[in-house]
Formats: C-alpha cells, sequence, structure tokens
C-alpha cells in the first residue's frame, strides 16, 4: 500500500523552528511583573502569545511556501539549503506583490534570524552565504499619526459620555495609555500590585510593566489620575488582579473608531490607540525643553530618530521659501518712523543689510 503517514511531531526540522519560535515568543511577550497569567492571553495555532513570535511564524511559512512549495509542518533537512538567490528571489516577489519596504524588510530580518539558528542546528545542510551582502530596502520614515493631548482626552470624555458598554474603563485606560506611553499590550495587563508609592513623593507612584522585547519598563503616575483609577477596584479586587479588567484590545480599538467618527475626526487621519503614545512623549519632550533624551526614555526607545516620529512636533513653516516669497510685508509702519530712528536701524543691522541700503542710496535714479 501507500506509504506511511506520520505525525507531523516526528519532524524534527518543524520541531527546531517551533523551539526557535517558543524562545522568541517567551523573549518578547509583554505583561506586568507580578500575579501575570500568560492563559489569559489569546494563543495562535502553535500556542504562541507575542506579536512578534506571531509575524515571525507568518513570515517563515510564506517563504518556504514560495521557494519549496512545503508547509512547515513537512520540512526535511534537504529544504534548508536554500541559497542566496534564492533569498533575493524572494525579496524580489514581495516587492511584486506591492509590500512596502518596512514590510520586506521586517520579513527577510526574520528568516536570518532563523536560518542562524538553523546554521547551528543543521551545519551540513545550511548554507553559509544565504544572506551574505542582502541589504536593507531604503525605508521612508513616516511620522506617526500623533494627537494632541487636548484631542486625545477629547476623545476618551466622548467615549464616556456616549459608550454603552464600560464607558468609564475605556476612558480611563486612554487616559493610561496617555500618561505611560506603554504599549497597549502592556497597559492591558497592569495589575493593581505594579503600583508602588514613590520614596521621593507620596503623590507620585511608580508602575512596572514589562513591555516589548521583555524590557522592564517603569514610569510615574500621579495620585490625582491614580484615584480616578480607584474608582475601578471594588471590595472584591485582588492586588494581583487586572487594573482594567474585562477590556480587550480589540474592544478598546473598536470604541475609539466609534469616538472618531463621532467627533468628525476623518479615518485619513490615522489614529490608533498607539498613537496615543506619542501624547506622553511629546509632553515630556516640551516640559523639558526638548530634551531629547527624556523623550527617549519616556518612550523607552535606544535611537531618537525613532522616537522623533512619535513627537507631535509642529513645524514653523515662517522661514520657508514658499511662504517668503509671496508674503505681502506692511510697510506702511515706515511712514511713521523718525530720521533717528531710521539711523539706529542701520546702525544696528547686519553688514549685508547695511550693504543693500548703501547700494541702493549710492545709485541715482535715472
Amino acid at each position: 500500500m501507500g506509504a506511511e503517514v506520520k505525525p507531523i511531531r516526528e519532524y524534527s526540522v518543524f520541531n527546531d523552528i517551533l523551539t526557535y519560535l517558543r524562545e522568541k515568543d517567551t523573549e518578547s511577550l509583554a505583561g506586568n511583573v507580578k500575579g501575570f497569567d500568560r492563559k489569559q492571553k489569546k494563543k495562535s495555532k502553535y500556542g504562541l502569545q507575542s506579536n512578534t513570535a506571531i509575524n515571525y511564524l507568518g513570515d517563515i511559512k510564506q517563504f518556504f511556501r514560495f521557494y519549496c512549495k512545503t508547509e512547515i509542518e513537512f520540512l526535511k533537512e534537504e529544504h534548508l539549503s536554500f541559497k542566496r538567490s534564492d533569498v533575493l528571489a524572494f525579496k524580489h516577489h514581495l516587492a511584486q506583490k506591492g509590500l512596502a519596504n518596512t514590510t520586506i524588510n521586517r520579513k527577510i530580518a526574520a528568516l536570518k534570524s532563523l536560518h542562524s539558528e538553523l546554521k547551528r542546528l543543521y551545519p551540513e545542510f545550511v548554507d553559509d552565504d544565504a544572506f551574505y551582502k542582502i541589504k536593507r530596502s531604503p525605508e521612508i520614515k513616516r511620522t506617526r499619526a500623533n494627537t494632541s493631548q487636548i484631542q486625545a482626552e477629547m476623545i476618551c470624555e466622548n467615549m464616556f459620555i456616549y459608550e454603552k458598554q464600560k464607558p468609564l474603563l475605556k476612558k480611563l485606560f486612554g487616559g493610561f495609555l496617555l500618561r505611560s506611553s506603554f504599549r497597549i499590550s502592556a497597559a492591558l495587563y497592569v495589575r493593581w500590585c505594579d503600583f508602588e508609592v514613590s520614596a521621593e513623593n507620596p503623590d507620585w507612584f511608580r508602575v512596572t510593566v514589562i513591555d516589548k522585547g521583555a524590557k522592564l519598563r517603569t514610569t510615574g503616575i500621579h495620585r490625582v489620575f491614580y484615584e480616578q483609577l480607584l474608582a475601578l477596584r471594588s471590595e472584591e479586587t485582588k492586588d494581583t488582579d487586572r487594573v482594567f479588567e474585562g477590556l480587550s484590545e480589540d474592544a478598546f480599538r473598536e470604541s475609539l473608531k466609534r469616538a472618531l467618527k463621532r467627533l468628525g475626526i476623518p479615518e485619513e487621519k490615522g489614529i490608533v490607540p498607539h498613537s496615543f503614545r506619542g501624547v506622553g512623549i511629546t509632553e515630556v519632550f516640551e516640559a523639558t525643553g526638548k530634551d531629547y533624551r527624556a523623550a527617549m526614555k519616556q518612550a523607552d526607545h535606544s535611537r531618537f530618530d525613532t522616537t522623533l516620529r512619535y513627537l507631535n512636533d509642529n513645524k514653523d513653516i515662517s522661514q520657508t521659501a514658499g511662504i517668503i516669497m509671496d508674503e505681502e510685508l506692511d510697510v506702511s509702519i515706515l511712514k511713521d518712523i523718525t530720521k533717528e530712528e531710521f539711523l539706529r536701524f542701520f546702525e544696528q543691522c547686519d553688514k549685508q543689510t547695511l550693504r543693500k541700503a548703501l547700494h541702493f542710496f549710492a545709485v541715482k535714479p535715472l
């Protein structure tokens, strides 16, 4: 009869890839420090929870479907012998599909990371030069769709007034995102026990979470807002309970969309929960006299060019050519100045302006 069908668990390549992804999952999971039950988070098909690991899984599947038309569950050692030309062909394929360079770079980076692990496990099959001198595609660093503090608080208040389900919970969660600059995945799992009164000031609270990349993050919350949060706590609430119990990421996103629609803020503005991060980052940037280190710390970024994309910094366009060339200047004030004021101006002006004036007065009109 036909060949014996083996369970996918017997395929060592698949198991090794899954082990690698689970390690990425553990490294990337966002949660809180104390009493965090990861079982509460929704898992993917293979038990993965973090966005990083789930995205890596999708990227790896996509590559092997393109390269050898094989699902990762059925990969064998010989399928790991892809060459540099195969990676370049996949990269070209993604570009032909119209994917942004940012997305392409992310997918190639995921494959490169897996390649390093496979090279360690299967050195006799994996080509050392598969990613040799494969450069990142140029990316356009776009400023994120940010919002102002006034507009964000107006959005939160709109949720409180018009949302039928859990309006206070949604309003306060939005307010927490503004103040903490935490990513939504981490903020949702903040527990009451993660708040501690600061030794520096009894009106300050330190709140600590594990955010993206399994990084420990601490920020400050004032007692004024903390006491607003206490409205979410009942007598039965435990210290290890989530502060925003009963709210999911999807539910908040949908509430935000409805609030934007009610306020007449167009979808083209691109405001999403992640936009709220920029409010706190901008607030710190401005309050510290545009101290980029303080803004980076608030954002938990290692590079300022990343932080810059979150800043709601209105660029001064008053001195741009498009304004200067066509702006009409009001010269009526010159009719009222005295000769002494006129002379004093030229005594104090820069030499280039003075030279222009001297040249003007030296040329006799025809």
